[in-house]
């Protein structure tokens, strides 16, 4: 098929197993090895790279002696069935389409059914070509085109909305992605004004409402909260934290207020339930007596093993439980100095230290789901996640958007970064960065 309809980009929205279930087959070779398909054609691996949750593939498709380049896009963090949790990730994708596109051909995108994530897409991409070509769009209209094509295309509710919040941003924000070039050549005018201008849209744009709001039936993203179970009420207990996506990863944080009196067994119980290895604490709120344990209802929690870093104080905590809820789980707490006063963070050069160490910090191996915890759970933890997740893709992409990447936590989490001199803070922690990325092996 690729080959008959002379397509060189292939857009993939599925895992080859999600849940523990298979959803697609692995159809091309690995990087050095080749697949001969039939007695002419055959294909080969040449390339694999990952960026920000997307996996490119470079594959030679040979026929007899003509060859052709083709390009695979595998998105990686988007549920069966579901809506990715936020939508620069999207949009980004559909930006490395649009740029590799040199053709008319056709564009083969499939997932599992090829319906769900496909058809949301495929509306995706058809939408936006319709509102920068004609300055509107028919979403039911386009939609039961769609599905006069192939039925159950969009398959739920989660996937229209969703398709709605992406057309309200691409119509109301401007383009905030950066090369890092482009703003190491900025002045310290332009800079200025950019990040007052990005703050204001920030604040004054409650994303999803403009678009919605007379679309009652619609609902846009709603958080993803933690709950445990409380012995006292005999039911599940909402906290207030949070699940965070981290960049380009399945993988999540947990944004988390300090625990209040009262609420520190909820606390010790979130953590030990998710087996949380590593909770970064940022202005000191949690409380532990050294060499002692403290009870809170029927969890135990120990606090040993300081040590007292020159950035942070590094400890072991110990979790058991009184009526074996959880079984018992050690835990490293980090607990930042220097940000006592909310609108005075660390140096920006020791906050990258921070950030450089955390892979170091886990107690256990491979990826794991760190929590953040601040007085508010919002401003200091979000200007933390923030400057995780603009690093990361800095070093991947060598490209900056802090407008996105505090848009998308505040889809997650309302008043992340709820402060503008902490906005800026997050420029300043780039610059800094870029001016001595020398010292860090993994900008590369």
């Amino acid at each position: 098929m690729v080959w008959q309809e002379n397509s060189n980009i292939i857009v993939m929205l599925t895992g080859l197993r999600e849940n523990g279930k298979s959803k697609c087959e692995q159809y091309w070779p690995e990087v050095g090895s080749q697949t001969k398909l039939s007695s002419n054609l055959q294909v080969q691996g040449q390339q694999e790279t990952t960026v920000g949750g997307i996996v490119q593939r470079k594959f030679m498709l040979s026929n007899t002696k003509e060859q052709r380049t083709i390009t695979q896009l595998q998105f990686t963090t988007w549920p069966d069935h579901g809506i990715p949790v936020t939508t620069s990730n999207m949009i980004h994708l559909r930006n490395m389409v649009d740029g590799l596109q040199s053709t008319n051909a056709p564009i083969i995108v499939h997932c599992s059914a090829g319906v769900g994530r496909t058809g949301t897409y495929i509306a995706m991409d058809t939408l936006f070509y319709e509102l920068d070509d004609k300055g509107t769009v028919d979403v039911p209209q386009t939609v039961l085109r769609m599905r006069e094509n192939r039925t159950d295309m969009i398959q739920n509710h989660k996937q229209y909305t969703y398709v709605y919040k992406l057309l309200m941003e691409r119509e109301s924000l401007t383009e905030t992605d950066k090369d890092v070039t482009e703003l190491q050549s900025m002045t310290s005018t332009e800079m200025k004004k950019m990040q007052n201008q990005e703050y204001k849209t920030l604040n004054e744009w409650r994303f999803g409402e403009q678009w919605l709001e007379n679309r009652p039936q619609l609902s846009i993203y709603k958080n993803t909260a933690v709950g445990v179970w409380d012995d006292k009420t005999q039911a599940i207990q909402q906290l207030d934290a949070t699940h965070i996506q981290e960049h380009g990863s399945s993988e999540f944080f947990i944004a988390a207020k300090n625990p209040a009196p009262g609420e520190e067994e909820n606390f010790w119980k979130m953590v030990a339930t998710r087996s949380l290895s590593l909770i970064i604490d940022l202005d000191h709120g949690i409380r532990i007596p050294h060499n002692a344990v403290t009870q809170c209802g029927n969890v135990s929690v120990s606090l040993n093993d300081v040590k007292d870093m020159k950035l942070y104080s590094e400890a072991t905590v110990f979790i058991t439980s009184a009526n074996n809820f959880f079984v018992d789980q050690r835990v490293k707490l980090v607990q930042v100095k220097g940000w006592d006063d909310v609108q005075r963070p660390p140096d920006e050069i020791d906050i990258v230290k921070i950030i450089e160490t955390l892979p170091r910090l886990h107690v256990a191996q491979g990826p794991q789901c760190v929590l953040v915890s601040c007085s508010n759970g919002s401003t200091r933890t979000g200007t933390f996640i923030a400057l995780v997740n603009i690093l990361e893709r800095l070093k991947a992409q060598k490209r900056v958007d802090v407008f996105r990447t505090v848009k998308d936590l505040r889809d997650m989490r309302p008043n992340m970064v709820d402060n503008k001199e902490l906005y800026k803070y997050c420029y300043s922690v780039v610059m800094q960065y870029l001016s001595d990325f020398e010292t860090y092996s993994n900008y590369k």
